[in-house]
């Protein structure tokens, strides 16, 4: 908790808004090293989170009890907790659903324990197989303690609200749709092929984290204290290639000339020119959009090096 001004802010009353993702982990980094909280609200990739991809691994080894791949992920991951070692010793003895459906022991009285667990953990998922997704969902979680395990990490709080989301989701698809686990897992392996826009879960300022999302994702939010990063960062560009597109003017190609270098017709010059505009008022009305997410005040930050059309040029100019 600091001071600002005559206002006491916490962690969760700041935001750091980008125009892109690109170079988010940098912060995450930075964040991470300095202790403290934060969350990444992002657009897309919930189905791709390690918390998701964990509990999907372990639907998978239960519905196809030959997928190896899914086998090792699940008792690698932190629902069963294995170490290399184990796995190792395991595999040593033949093929590892094989070994793991059979009574196959490892030295070490801790991992053979684990390996108990997660054997009894799947045996007793399989049983309740003609149960409805929501069901062996909310029983996935609950005998395996995950949501616990995933508040016990590094932001624990947003990892176990993932996994909850998923348990909700698996709620909203047993009412409406064929309400079978396999038919659930196929949903989320569908969603995440086609990279159908899905959120982390929402927590509450009460969290005390910084909040780390896109200017797009801001709409229709507020916070105290916004930060914008990268304000001298180039935005990025588009192609430079042979071909030029625009909605309205259509589309003009760039010929290489005799002497091997491309021309460029009067009507890709229009084309260029109508677009570098339409983008400078994008970036104007994407920074209005950032700026008006405060509540009380903006912090604007970047290099001594500002690019040409960055953020910080209306202020420069």
């Amino acid at each position: 908790q600091s001071a600002f001004g005559d206002v006491a802010l916490v962690f969760g009353d700041v935001a750091l808004l980008f125009r892109a993702f690109s170079n988010v982990y940098l912060y995450e980094d930075a964040l991470r090293r300095a202790g403290i909280p934060y969350r990444v609200v992002a657009g897309a990739g919930f189905y791709e989170l390690p918390e998701i991809a964990d509990v999907l691994n372990l639907f998978r080894a239960l519905l196809d009890p030959l997928d190896d791949n899914a086998l090792f992920g699940f008792l690698r991951g932190p629902l069963a907790g294995l170490s290399d070692e184990s796995l190792w010793a395991l595999c040593g003895q033949g093929a590892l659903c094989a070994v793991f459906a059979s009574d196959a022991r490892l030295e070490d009285d801790v991992e053979q324990a684990r390996l108990e667990e997660a054997r009894a953990l799947v045996a007793g998922l399989a049983a309740m197989a003609h149960r409805p997704a929501a069901e062996i969902v909310r029983a996935a979680l609950e005998r395996s303690g995950y949501e616990a395990i995933l508040l016990g990490q590094y932001l624990g709080v947003q990892r176990a609200a993932n996994v909850r989301k998923l348990l909700d989701l698996a709620d909203t698809f047993s009412r409406r749709d064929a309400p079978t686990l396999r038919a659930f897992v196929h949903y989320l392996d569908e969603c995440g092929h086609y990279e159908l826009r899905e959120g982390e879960a929402a927590l509450p300022a009460a969290t005390g984290a910084v909040t780390l999302m896109t200017v797009h994702k801001s709409k229709g939010l507020e916070f105290p204290l916004v930060v914008l990063p990268d304000m001298t960062a180039a935005p990025r560009s588009s192609s430079e290639g042979g071909v030029r597109l625009h909605r309205a003017l259509g589309v003009a190609a760039r010929p290489f000339g005799a002497d091997g270098e491309r021309i460029e017709p009067p009507i890709v010059t229009c084309i260029k020119a109508r677009t570098d505009e339409e983008r400078r008022r994008e970036d104007a009305r994407l920074l209005y959009v950032a700026m008006t997410r405060a509540r009380a005040a903006v912090w604007l930050c970047g290099s001594d090096a500002a690019a040409a059309n960055c953020w910080f040029a209306p202020f420069t100019a």
